[in-house]
């Protein structure tokens, strides 16, 4: 019995760190497409690459979160 209530306990923080990832993921996407177009005026490009540079700030967050659902 304690077998299977620690599989059950398992699968629980499988599902807690599949969804965080997927909201990772889906966070990063969004903001990659606001920056997919290299035109606009420096303001512009200079607000494409602050979130761009904050992408890989939390990439590791994205990539440990991934790492331990799997």
């Amino acid at each position: 019995m304690k077998k299977c209530e620690q599989n059950v306990n398992d699968h629980g923080q499988y599902l807690n760190k599949h969804k965080a990832s997927m909201e990772w993921l889906n966070k990063a996407r969004q903001s990659l497409e606001k920056c997919s177009h290299s035109v606009g005026d420096e303001s512009s490009l200079n607000t494409k690459l602050d979130i761009i540079k904050d992408l890989l700030v939390y990439r590791e967050e994205g990539s440990t979160n991934f790492n331990e659902a799997v």
